[in-house]
């Protein structure tokens, strides 16, 4: 008879299981949200309308839509969920996530409470509480959160970065050093390499360039090493010498990268279209691209990873190779293979709109899309229709402003500006947008003491120390003009012109 409970457990469990293979969801649910394809989450939502009270198929989904930056959608599906079950900290975390990126930050900290409440000693639901004080600006609960954190932990690269970063936002730079220090002082892993390169930047940004390459000489590469951090400190670490002037140590640092570069592509069953671009940006570093053939070859490789990504039938994947591809072939030269892939890449934009004339979400692409190819009047049309459809989302105001700076319409700037500044304050880009306001009429030190204040919540943002630099320049600072624009150009990498 005690047997009966257990063979009725095993039934049950036999026949979801059944359940899952029978709808083939079980590869859907416990695999990556990130590779769900429109066919399996159409297959997903079935089986949900089937089986509402499925908790897993509705966390499941919900991830997706937090993948997809949908909160509204994963949230409602987090909340079916843990209203069937409630025992499961993971599913308040993902739900304070969501709640998190949409800036409901009083909702995700509820959230995380619960999550912390079920599961203690989770590192993770300490730092997003951090975070969320953070965004609050409840900078001494915010540390408490953070330090909780790394007392919990063994190895606390994770949690060090976290705190370091939280350091540097609220204008602690030497603090967020120490915390860089400790964090590479740890075993060699992924946190550690992130430290190591974030510890580069910070030394790059206080002028000591030969702390800065210390740093990432102190990197030792191995063969077999599969962490995913070695290819950008050899990147940078290459870059960072070029930049120094040394030349014959930089080609041999480049050539080390590329190394890394073709074994990971040789051991990747999909090697990705990012990660041929790389390889041709170094092995043109490296002075290995003179032949034509070899540079064709590279081009070849680039061109058919930008195809396969096309053939995969992903509406987004396709819209972002165009893109893409479009780019490439005007910087090989290629203007009409170029400009087709625009044509049809505009067309998309255009059957989507046809389809969804009031989504906002896609005249804020498209606009996106045109700010990025330099059409400024164009992205300036789409960011107003997707502001006047979802006033309340102040991205798509920000879009507008600095699509009014780039087209130098500072008389029309002003008065949003004004307005926007009233809301956020500290808002780097609208910060930064005053800059060029005031450079512009010519008050070359407010200007500069605006672009700071952007600088303090953006440290190492290439483009802040570009505006800074010019502005020094107009104020007769050659030295110090000279010093922001090396900033500029480090933090900008090696892949921008």
């Amino acid at each position: 008879m005690k047997q009966k409970p257990v063979f009725a457990l095993l039934c049950t469990l036999a026949l979801s299981a059944c359940s899952m293979d029978e709808w083939g969801l079980k590869e859907i649910v416990e695999g990556g949200y990130e590779n769900i394809t429109p066919a399996q989450l159409q297959k997903l939502s079935k089986a949900i309308v089937k089986h509402p009270k499925k908790a897993e198929y509705l966390i499941a989904r919900g991830r997706y839509y937090n993948y997809k930056n949908d909160y509204e959608k994963a949230i409602a599906d987090f909340d079916r969920a843990i209203a069937l079950d409630a025992s499961h900290a993971d599913w308040f975390d993902k739900r304070g996530d969501a709640y998190r990126y949409s800036n409901q930050f009083e909702k995700a900290l509820s959230d995380y409470s619960r999550a912390i409440k079920l599961e203690a000693d989770n590192t993770l639901f300490f730092t997003a509480r951090g975070d969320c004080y953070l965004a609050l600006h409840q900078f001494d609960q915010a540390e408490k959160e953070y330090a909780r954190a790394i007392e919990l932990s063994d190895a606390p690269g994770y949690e060090l970065l976290q705190r370091a970063s939280f350091f540097e936002e609220t204008g602690r730079l030497e603090r967020a050093i120490e915390d860089y220090k400790k964090a590479v002082s740890l075993k060699e892993d992924y946190w550690s390499e992130d430290a190591r390169e974030s510890l580069a930047k910070a030394y790059i940004f206080l002028d000591d360039n030969d702390k800065a390459l210390s740093t990432l000489e102190g990197f030792k590469f191995k063969k077999n090493n599969t962490n995913s951090n070695a290819d950008d400190i050899l990147i940078n670490r290459a870059f960072l010498k070029e930049l120094l002037g040394m030349k014959e140590d930089a080609l041999i640092g480049y050539r080390l990268a590329l190394t890394k570069t073709d074994s990971d592509i040789a051991e990747d069953d999909n090697p990705s279209v990012w990660q041929f671009k790389t390889r041709m940006k170094l092995a043109e570093k490296a002075g290995l691209l003179t032949d034509k053939k070899e540079r064709a070859k590279c081009v070849k490789m680039i061109l058919d990873a930008y195809q396969k990504q096309i053939d995969s039938g992903e509406q987004s994947e396709i819209e972002e190779a165009l893109q893409g591809r479009a780019l490439f072939l005007e910087e090989e030269g290629r203007q009409e293979e170029a400009k087709k892939d625009r044509l049809k890449l505009e067309s998309l934009y255009d059957q989507k709109l046809k389809q969804s004339p009031k989504a906002a979400d896609i005249f804020h692409e498209r606009g996106s899309y045109f700010a990025d190819i330099k059409e400024h009047e164009k992205a300036l049309a789409d960011f107003r229709k997707a502001a006047a459809l979802a006033p309340e989302n102040e991205d798509y105001q920000t879009h507008i402003i600095s699509e009014l700076v780039e087209l130098k319409r500072f008389e029309e700037l002003e008065p949003a500006l004004t307005e926007a500044l009233k809301r956020h304050p500290d808002n780097s880009s609208m910060l930064l947008a005053r800059a060029r306001l005031l450079e512009h009429r010519g008050k070359l030190d407010d200007a500069l003491t605006a672009a700071k204040q952007a600088l303090v919540h953006d440290l190492y943002e290439a483009y802040i120390h570009e505006i800074i630099a010019s502005i020094l320049r107009k104020k007769g600072l050659t030295k110090e003009a000279e010093a922001s624009e090396f900033k500029a150009r480090f933090y900008k990498g090696v892949y921008e012109k």
